[in-house]
């Protein structure tokens, strides 16, 4: 089996087994207390952490980009709907640059020219700050 059969059948599984939960807690209700309670931005958090997997098991550490854009923006949601402060996306838009420079530092630790991705990663945080 090719890397892409294997990328593409792993994510099948991962959708397929939450999916068998999600049904299972809505037939049966009682399941939801042996389950963490997850706030619904979680599930974006849990899926930048499906992409890097899949990154880490298909050999392209550049799907850390995606991954860290998509966990931060799960990270900014969850404090948006712990607090209840909506409003702030007027400010929190400017640390998606920062996730990316995140996920290009993560890259070159995975396996891509580390000491280039460290550069352009740290500018990117900055320039997010």
């Amino acid at each position: 089996m090719n890397r892409r059969n294997r990328s593409q059948l792993g994510l099948g599984i991962i959708l397929l087994l939450a999916a068998a939960v999600m049904v299972a807690v809505k037939l049966n209700p009682g399941l939801a207390g042996l389950i963490p309670a997850f706030e619904w931005p979680m599930w974006v958090v849990f899926a930048g952490g499906i992409i890097l997997l899949i990154g880490l098991l298909v050999g392209a550490p550049g799907m850390a980009v995606p991954a860290c854009i998509t966990a931060g923006i799960g990270g900014i949601l969850y404090y948006q709907n712990a607090s209840g402060d909506w409003a702030s996306w007027a400010y929190m838009w400017s640390l998606i640059p920062g996730f990316v420079g995140l996920g290009i530092i993560l890259a070159g630790i995975l396996g891509e020219g580390f000491r280039h991705n460290l550069w352009e990663g740290l500018k990117l945080i900055l320039i997010s700050t």
